[in-house]
């Protein structure tokens, strides 16, 4: 195992474009060539007391009115029991195989009939099942081999290709270089078929440089229970990444907007103020994290994300092979901010926000399409969105854009003329 540099020169832009095409040869997503919609429950809080037969089928019904395409089941599917179950106390967080061999078979008390009906039930409506896995770190990584065994059995008996690994320790070299190889007999004996969901939230874990290739990476836990979900702070960490890596690289969530009100008061920036296509909106240039109890959420809410979803499956091959990079100001909960994102025939997308901004309007730079007569169609609004593009010089590299409302996003096509 060896570790590479990279070196390259050019004007500040242009080196970062550069960059983010290098991450990209590395890293060239799924097998299914294309971003994704997941959902997790465990957003809302409940851990592993809602997880059962019975819930899932409820949370597959709602992904599949929704346009959801995995449902990810967390902790508590699992015989054994984690340090995070609020059923059960004195659970472990590593070690597992020496608890209980069979740690990682099927819970029959909350599966009695195993994950087969379930996973037949959500193919029929569309729907991946996934599921929450934690690698067990204890002597660095030691039984490595028994984990991918783990996977690849879960693979080959269900299909099931969405893994999202958690509770990862890399303490020493030793556990690096086993849990890497854990990734890669995965990879390779599911012939890349399997997607790791990479937590990167917690503990000395892989991050957006280490090892490129590999999955996804969950880059934060917020929670509205807890008073931690912003979705304008879920905006910006997303907006400040895209600057340097492939937005396709990362999950980020949005939550229930109806829950936890009482958690948030009269602050302006509560979840609750915005509707939920705009907090999917937020996401939409990563993988999007329905983090939340589907099965609860209003109708008035699903309806909402059904439409956004429905445009975003529509053209979420193109984003996710697009060079996306952030535009505006930086998001504060206050600004006019948004992504471009470029496809490789001159055509492309741009996601705008008006935040809670007191200004109605704002210019965008856009010198990628100085000189260039562009066309464009909105997709998506939440509110009354009007574009123009305005000539400075000799070049258009300026886009004006109106937004008669706070909280409003637009999501548009843009084409270039005789091209």
């Amino acid at each position: 195992y060896g570790y590479g540099s990279t070196v390259g020169v050019g004007t500040s832009e242009d080196i970062l474009r550069l960059y983010r095409r290098y991450y990209r040869a590395a890293y060239k997503g799924n097998a299914c060539g294309s971003s994704y919609v997941m959902s997790n429950t465990w957003g809302d809080c409940h851990n592993d007391t809602v997880v059962c037969h019975d819930f899932i089928i409820s949370e597959i019904n709602a992904a599949a009115e929704m346009g959801v395409d995995a449902v990810q089941i967390d902790d508590g599917w699992q015989k054994g029991i984690t340090s995070n179950s609020a059923l059960v106390k004195n659970g472990v967080w590593e070690g597992y195989y020496a608890v209980d061999p069979d740690f990682w078979t099927i819970n029959e008390k909350k599966f009695p009939q195993g994950l087969k009906p379930v996973v037949e039930y959500a193919k029929s409506k569309g729907v991946e099942i996934g599921l929450w896995f934690s690698p067990d770190s204890s002597n660095s990584f030691a039984n490595y081999q028994k984990d991918a065994e783990v996977l690849l059995f879960y693979y080959r008996t269900y299909g099931i290709r969405y893994f999202k690994l958690d509770g990862v320790k890399i303490r020493d070299k030793i556990g690096e270089r086993n849990y890497l190889k854990f990734l890669e007999e995965v990879s390779r004996w599911s012939d890349n078929q399997i997607g790791f969901n990479q937590d990167i939230t917690a503990e000395d874990r892989l991050g957006h440089i280490y090892f490129k290739q590999f999955g996804t990476l969950f880059v934060e836990n917020r929670y509205s229970d807890r008073g931690s979900y912003y979705p304008h702070n879920v905006l910006k960490n997303l907006w400040q990444l895209s600057r340097y890596f492939p937005a396709c690289k990362f999950q980020f969530e949005l939550l229930n907007n109806q829950r936890s009100k009482e958690v948030y008061g009269e602050d302006p920036f509560a979840p609750a103020n915005y509707t939920m296509d705009y907090l999917f909106a937020t996401t939409m240039m990563a993988n999007p994290l329905v983090w939340m109890e589907m099965t609860f959420l209003p109708q008035r809410e699903r309806e909402q994300l059904a439409g956004i979803i429905k445009v975003y499956r529509e053209h979420r091959r193109r984003l996710f092979h697009a060079d996306v990079s952030p535009v505006g100001q930086m998001p504060d909960g206050q600004s006019f901010t948004g992504f471009h994102a470029r496809c490789e025939d001159g055509s492309g997308y741009l996601l705008l926000f008006r935040e809670a901004s007191r200004e109605k309007e704002h210019v965008f730079h856009l010198p990628e399409l100085s000189e260039k007569e562009i066309t464009w169609e909105i997709l998506a609004t939440n509110g009354d969105a009007n574009c123009f593009v305005m000539t400075r010089g000799n070049g258009r590299d300026e886009f004006l854009i109106t937004m008669g409302e706070q909280r409003t996003y637009v999501f548009l096509k843009y084409g270039i003329k005789g091209e």
